[in-house]
């Protein structure tokens, strides 16, 4: 059981399956916030309300394709996109969805995976959020040490305490790459 608070935002034109989507995650995600809708419309809607944390949405619906909210999600921000679709057993558009920005899709054939598939994503996220502050702080540690190593020069400090410094500038770029 993940006890975080998140929202989920769950498009899907058929209101049987956004409530099976819905139960299946909320055993898992008791604290979620679930935001249902059914087409682009209501995805336009809705995340004027709230900022999902990730979105699940259907592949065809009535009144647009799943791509469709994909495209309109990616124009905003980068929240993780999952299929949840009975639609995607063509490897070409399983391809066109992952080529477009989904992080990965869930047959509902197979809903049973789907809190597994939605916890990875998210548990992916935040290990990206985390290599990009870990990132931001090396280049932290890089500017001030380059600042600490021009000091050093223009004080005509010995050799070694300059080439201390040239090290540790180094080692911390290394980390970044």
């Amino acid at each position: 059981m993940n006890d975080e608070i998140i929202n989920i935002l769950i498009i899907d034109d058929t209101s049987s399956d956004r409530e099976l989507i819905k139960a299946k995650l909320k055993k898992h995600f008791p604290n979620a916030t679930f935001i249902l809708g059914e087409g682009l419309a209501d995805y336009k809607e809705r995340v004027t309300w709230v900022k999902p944390d990730i979105i699940l949405c259907d592949y065809e619906m009535r009144d647009c394709n799943g791509l469709d909210i994909l495209i309109e999600s990616r124009k905003s921000w980068n929240v993780p996109f999952i299929f949840v679709t009975g639609a995607l057993n063509n490897e070409e558009k399983v391809a066109q969805t992952i080529l477009k920005g989904a992080n990965g899709y869930v047959l509902k054939d197979n809903i049973q995976d789907l809190y597994r598939t939605v916890f990875n994503i998210l548990e992916e996220g935040k290990a990206q959020i985390k290599a990009d502050l870990d990132k931001s702080e090396y280049l932290n540690l890089i500017r001030l040490n380059v600042q600490k190593a021009s000091r050093k020069l223009e004080l005509n400090a010995p050799k070694e305490q300059i080439l201390e410094c040239l090290k540790i500038i180094e080692n911390n770029i290394q980390n970044v790459i």
